[in-house]
């Protein structure tokens, strides 16, 4: 028998006269984007968060209008199969087949759920729980509103890849691939906790697919296997495919990924201890003899068995993949502090991911060797994930850009040697707590190259700052972030440094804010009390702070008073105004602090200077310092 090897090199050459399509269909017009136009605006922007996340995608990928599918469910995460059918066929299926008919049913290859759409179908009895994305695969055949057509497990998937590199292949998806005689659909899922994650998946995905490539030199991560039972040798991999019936064969078939590794010019590791272990399990060991206690710059992932189990090793990059072979590996993907080994990762950076929601049995979870095989050779996430996917009408669900395809046949490869837009910050804080702030930090990539960042702050009582926020390892667009431990009616400085995954590096201005909530209003003069030597310039800081804007603000006044010399409340607003001044203002322009040198006092004695802000024409604020010249 030939090696592996061989075969790989021969099927290469083979696939190039297959029949099927040879190069993925990454056209934007080729997918519908489905959204729950009744899902609420829980992050306060005006626009429901569903919509949001198909519109941002709309926007990245140029997605056409009439390509975009507005649906209202009547329920944000799940159906009961019994009575829920009705509404979910009338809510989702029937306007998916009027959109279809209007755009041509074979116009459309791959779909995409957005945020906000319903997950999942509950039924009663064992293996029942459906993914709701598998449902849409095949929106002809699978019943009326008033009698479901659904099978008691699965059906197979006819585009299911039996043995990647073993001809004849399974080609790029078009429709002439048919299931029950109707035209099939590739479904994948932007999801995550909030809208925000869903998005990060589109950005990480942009990304990677520009500035991915093997060669030296390029954006590149690490390939990552991990097997169960032994260190197989190449001998023993021989005979490929082995199935999914058995554990030991799933084993084999995951082991036989490292020829795909080998093959693709990406380092790789390959964890293959014999004794049931996982990357970052004590005692775990790579193929090279090298701990497996740490997965840095994790690009693809092919492995099993970490079923509610995350071991917190991975260091995923900007369009890393994964498929891990267990019960529940995608389970909770919408949840902030999830179990599953996948949605885990998606809120530690995963690009995308394939995975089961419910108990799948080894014969019908995705195949982690499919997935890699297909990642690796220029098909797209939607193609990768319907290759290695054995069922539908089941529990699979598979999250990500469907277009997403960093090894595209032809790609010219790039360098990302474009830094970062300048941070954009906005600071807000939680009514009545003056010890904390909530800060965002994120760059503005529209008509631009792609790009997501990692982002380190600093902060402290001046310019020269003192405390920091180190680089987190997720990669994003935008970072919300806490600082806390403040001190209440505390003028601080701010300054944010953004870095991309090249290690180009931007940072923001200098930007203040002062901790105490301005209701509407805040005033505050600084310092409360000086002594200078006669004729000797001083500086003053004027603070406002106003709910709303500064625009907010109708009258700023200046006084002084100098008993000594019979002065009171003497108005100097206009002559501060002749005077160089600086002024700084924090990100939202709700704070302000114009800072004055003056001309020193000649005459010995004490001066109280006043000043007073007045918000709306109703509402007045005033501080004041005393001067004491000597």
């Amino acid at each position: 028998m030939l090696k592996p090897h061989v075969l790989l090199i021969i099927s290469s050459v083979l696939f190039l006269f297959q029949p099927s399509a040879l190069l993925a269909d990454d056209n934007p017009s080729r997918v519908l984007v489905i959204y729950n136009a009744a899902f609420p605006d829980f992050n306060g922007n005006g626009v429901g968060d569903s919509k949001e996340v198909a519109l941002y995608y709309q926007a990245k990928r140029g997605i056409p209008q009439q390509n975009m599918l507005a649906v209202s469910c009547s329920q944000d995460f799940e159906y009961v199969l019994d009575p829920g059918w009705k509404a979910f066929f009338n809510e989702v299926i029937e306007p998916l087949r009027a959109r279809l008919t209007i755009l041509g049913e074979e116009q459309i290859y791959f779909m995409v759920t957005c945020f906000g759409m319903p997950l999942k179908f509950i039924r009663n009895g064992m293996y029942t729980d459906r993914a709701i994305d598998q449902l849409l695969a095949y929106p002809w055949n699978i019943g009326t509103a008033e009698k479901y057509d659904l099978p008691k497990r699965w059906w197979n998937n006819p585009y299911l890849e039996e043995s990647p590199s073993i001809p004849p292949d399974q080609g790029h998806f078009d429709h002439s691939i048919k299931f029950r005689d109707y035209n099939l659909y590739l479904v994948t899922r932007l999801s995550g906790p909030t809208a925000a994650h869903a998005v990060d998946l589109v950005d990480r995905a942009l990304y990677g697919e520009q500035y991915l490539w093997p060669d030296p030199g390029y954006y590149q991560g690490t390939l990552y296997i991990d097997t169960q039972y032994k260190a197989y040798s190449d001998q023993e991999l021989q005979g490929y495919p082995f199935g999914y019936l058995w554990y030991d064969t799933c084993d084999k078939s995951i082991a036989y990924a490292k020829f795909f590794a080998d093959a693709s010019g990406y380092d790789w590791l390959w964890e293959n201890t014999s004794t049931e272990l996982e990357i970052g399990d004590p005692g775990a060991t790579y193929h090279t003899g090298d701990l497996a206690d740490s997965a840095p710059q994790a690009l693809l992932y092919a492995g099993w068995y970490n079923i509610n189990k995350y071991n917190d090793v991975w260091e995923w990059i900007p369009g890393s993949a994964a498929c891990d072979l267990n019960s529940l590996s995608i389970l909770e993907i919408r949840e902030p502090a999830p179990a599953s080994f996948l949605a885990n990762a998606f809120l530690r950076g995963l690009t995308c991911g394939t995975g089961v929601i419910y108990e799948p049995l080894t014969t019908g979870h995705q195949r982690p060797e499919v997935f890699f095989h297909a990642v690796l050779n220029g098909f797209n996430f939607a193609e990768a994930s319907g290759l290695c996917t054995p069922t539908l009408c089941f529990a699979n669900m598979s999250v990500g850009d469907p277009l997403y395809n960093p090894h595209r046949s032809g790609k010219l490869p790039q360098l990302d040697t474009i830094p970062p837009p300048v941070p954009r910050m906005a600071i807000s804080s939680t009514p009545g707590i003056n010890t904390e702030r909530n800060l965002s930090v994120g760059i503005d990539t529209r008509g631009r190259d792609p790009d997501v960042i990692v982002v380190e702050v600093e902060y402290g009582l001046t310019a020269a700052y003192g405390s920091s926020i180190p680089f987190g390892a997720v990669f994003r667009t935008k970072h919300d972030l806490l600082l806390d431990g403040l001190v209440p009616s505390t003028l601080y400085h701010v300054m944010a440094r953004v870095e991309d995954p090249a290690g180009s590096s931007a940072q923001s201005q200098d930007f203040i804010f002062f901790t105490e909530e301005p209701a509407p209003l805040v005033v505050d003069l600084s310092p409360d009390k000086q002594s200078v030597p006669q004729s000797t310039p001083f500086d003053l800081a004027f603070l406002i702070s106003s709910a709303g804007g500064i625009e907010q603000i109708t009258r700023r006044k200046v006084t002084v008073t100098a008993q000594h010399l019979g002065i009171v409340d003497l108005n100097v607003t206009g002559f501060l105004a002749s005077l160089p001044y600086s002024v700084e203002h924090d990100p939202g322009y709700d704070t302000c602090v114009y800072r004055f040198r003056l001309p020193g006092l000649a005459s010995p004695g004490t001066y109280q200077v006043t000043f007073e802000a007045v918000h709306g024409g109703t509402v007045s604020g005033q501080d004041l310092c005393t001067i004491d010249v000597f």
